[in-house]
């Protein structure tokens, strides 16, 4: 392949094959941004926020949101928002 993406914890570069596959894509890889390092870490926080999001999202179903007012951008914002937000 082109690219790699190598989610990568504390212990990745103690295996010796993992050492092996990064060293091999790097010599054969056409550019040097052809090898993407994530921690494990964001990618479990990606999922934490996006299971939050959708468990947030599920118990809102069936709540009536309040109209948007269009005529200025205070009142938008503060219609977002909610009324009880004081700049």
């Amino acid at each position: 392949s082109t690219q790699m993406l190598v989610l990568w914890d504390d212990s990745y570069f103690e295996r010796l094959w993992c050492n092996y596959e990064l060293s091999v894509h790097a010599k054969t890889a056409e550019s040097p941004r052809a090898m993407q390092l994530v921690p494990m870490w964001i990618s479990l926080w990606t999922l934490s926020w996006i299971s939050l999001y959708t468990i947030l999202n599920f118990l809102c179903i069936g709540q009536k949101a309040p109209p948007l007012d269009l005529d200025s951008r205070r009142s938008l914002f503060s219609s977002m928002v909610g009324s009880n937000f004081v700049p």
